[in-house]
């Protein structure tokens, strides 16, 4: 329930009700600094917990997967509206991108694990979040969108950095190079 004026008296304050989609929208502007600082702490350190971790990297990120689905799925009983339908051709179809958008998650979860063991966490970090790089460069020569400017200037710093953190890391260890 929101307090509000009422039309008869704007100094009487009256009991509305509120939608659920103003009650979300509020929870998320009030809480989104904080879910933000929450997602940016797990990020830094999960390669650091991959490293540390007693079983394989693989495990590992089965482990980070399969921790929350049950979180998700009362999310998804929850809240039915949600629900993918499956009654529609176009449900069907929506379901098995979801899966085969599941599937490489996995394989990118399970490769970056694996570098997180075979090279320094930073070098695994940086070089996993360089993929939009990639991800326009393949946008540009499949389907001729061509990026701005700065985007491009930024993309020659950032493959200049990770160049030369990679040629740091390629003398100590033959491994660096394979992570």
């Amino acid at each position: 329930m929101s307090l509000k004026p009422t039309d008869a008296d704007p100094d009487r304050l009256s009991l509305a009700p509120v939608t659920p989609a103003q009650s979300e929208r509020g929870f998320i502007a009030r809480h989104a600094f904080a879910i933000l600082l929450l997602g940016l702490i797990g990020t830094a350190f999960s390669p650091i917990f991959v490293r540390l971790a007693e079983v394989g990297p693989i495990a590992a990120g089965i482990d980070r997967m399969v921790l929350p689905l049950p979180i998700y799925l009362a999310m998804l009983w929850l809240r039915p509206r949600d629900r993918i339908p499956m009654t529609t051709p176009t449900g069907r179809m929506d379901f098995w991108l979801v899966v085969l958008s599941g599937a490489f998650f996995a394989g990118d979860l399970a490769l970056w694990n694996s570098s997180v063991t075979l090279t320094t966490v930073t070098n695994a970090s940086v070089l996993a979040n360089i993929t939009p790089v990639f991800v326009v460069l393949g946008g540009w020569i499949l389907f001729k969108d061509r990026p701005g400017q700065l985007f491009l200037v930024g993309m020659m710093v950032a493959l200049v950095g990770s160049g030369i953190m990679m040629s740091q890391s390629a003398g100590i260890a033959g491994r660096s190079i394979l992570g």
